[in-house]
């Protein structure tokens, strides 16, 4: 039996559906005190009591009033503090938060750059269980170019960057940046109209945007493969003897360990001399495998078995069989 792999660690826009996202939004609160809300009257007025000729007497100041604007605010962080191991041709999240750090409903872009080591960006997510890891039947993913949903003032964002490296072989950077979609820049500065219910908007003091640094390091293979390899004999009297026309059944279990890629599988097994293939019995995880050369995994002869494996996610484990008549 042989077995072949190459392994390796293997305006405004919401362009993402709300009711996708709803339970994901407010992970956290700021901590800090509730902001005044944009597009509030703030109203005040001065009263004053006194005595005139004896009688009691009052005056009222005009009142003077304002509308608070929109400040626009953003804060980065990521989490946990150790590299980010990549291995080649494994998608690694990399998670962190964004926070808005404003005081009315923002939101905001997301882009990313790469230097030191050979990697790309393949996209975001909204880690919506907050386990740092990658799940499409769970998480929200953002495309590249795309904005986050809109969050309100003080809300946190779990999310992730998705990480594809290249058979990296040293350590580099990853550099994050956000900023509002509203607008950016010096502290001061106003968008006119652009705030939450037409009021202005304005720049805050983090400038509307902010960067962030992840160290990226180069991981080894963390893939094994182990083979298995067992049989069961059936002979004419339902017993287990190793006679003239009894059936030899083969299994072979293919255990991948560790969380890598092995590439390019391809398992395979001569047929014992003594025996003679049962044609059309060869499986991969149970599916039947027909014996030709053609559009499925596997093919068989007289002289043995072999069946594509492809490219295999660890943890993982495939199951192939066949079955030989003793002559």
């Amino acid at each position: 039996m042989r077995v072949g792999f190459r392994s390796s660690s293997g305006g405004r826009s919401t362009p993402i559906a709300a009711s996708a996202i709803a339970v994901a939004l407010l992970l956290s609160a700021s901590g800090a005190a509730a902001r005044t809300r944009p597009d509030v009257a703030i109203v005040n007025s001065a009263q004053a009591a006194f005595s005139l000729g004896g009688a009691a007497s009052s005056a009222a100041s005009n009142a003077a009033t304002l509308v608070t604007l929109e400040t626009l605010d953003i804060a980065l962080a990521r989490t946990g503090s150790d590299p980010i191991v990549l291995r080649p041709s494994v998608v690694t999240p990399t998670p962190f938060t964004l926070t808005n750090a404003g005081n009315g409903s923002e939101a905001f872009t997301l882009a990313g750059t790469i230097a030191g080591i050979g990697a790309t960006i393949t996209g975001y997510a909204i880690d919506r269980n907050g386990d740092g890891k990658y799940d499409p039947a769970v998480d929200t993913a953002i495309a590249i170019g795309a904005n986050t949903p809109p969050l309100d003032s003080g809300a946190s964002l779990a999310l992730l960057v998705l990480v594809e490296s290249d058979a990296p072989a040293n350590g580099g950077t990853l550099t994050l940046s956000s900023h509002a979609v509203t607008g950016s820049g010096a502290p001061g500065t106003i968008f006119a109209g652009k705030g939450d219910g037409g009021v202005d908007a304005i720049v805050g003091t983090t400038t509307a945007a902010a960067t962030l640094s992840i160290p990226l390091t180069a991981g080894t293979d963390a893939t094994a493969v182990v083979l298995d390899k067992s049989q069961a004999i059936l002979a004419f009297d339902g017993s287990a003897s190793a006679v003239s026309g009894a059936i030899v059944t083969y299994t072979i279990a293919a255990h991948f360990s560790g969380s890598g890629l092995a590439k390019g599988g391809v398992l395979s097994d001569p047929i014992p001399d003594g025996t003679a293939y049962v044609p059309g019995s060869l499986r991969l995880d149970g599916a039947v495998l027909t014996d030709a050369s053609d559009a499925d995994a596997g093919s068989a002869d007289a002289a043995g078995i072999s069946v594509a494996l492809g490219d295999v996610a660890a943890p993982a484990l495939r199951t192939i069989s066949f079955q030989v008549t003793i002559k």
